[in-house]
């Protein structure tokens, strides 16, 4: 990875670190998923396609979690390869 790469890299993982750290965002992707899950449970027997809809839903806030977990892990890159 260029130099460039590197730093635009770290750069990414110390935003995604900070957004992984923001009460307000941690809150938010919170209460969507409670939102959902309230929902979820409030779907009539037959209703498969909204459960299956919120199921997506609830699913896609932690994979954004995992995302900005694996970027924030970049944090680091540039200081590593100085040696620093």
């Amino acid at each position: 990875m260029s130099e460039d790469r590197l730093s635009r890299a770290a750069a990414a993982g110390v935003r995604a670190r900070s957004l992984l750290e923001d009460d307000l965002l941690q809150g938010a992707f919170s209460a969507l998923e409670e939102r959902y899950l309230q929902a979820w449970r409030a779907t009539a027997i037959d209703d498969v396609a909204a459960r299956e809809t919120l199921f997506k839903a609830i699913h896609v806030i932690g994979k954004v979690r995992i995302i900005l977990a694996a970027s924030s892990a970049t944090a680091g890159w540039p200081n590593a390869s100085c040696g620093s």
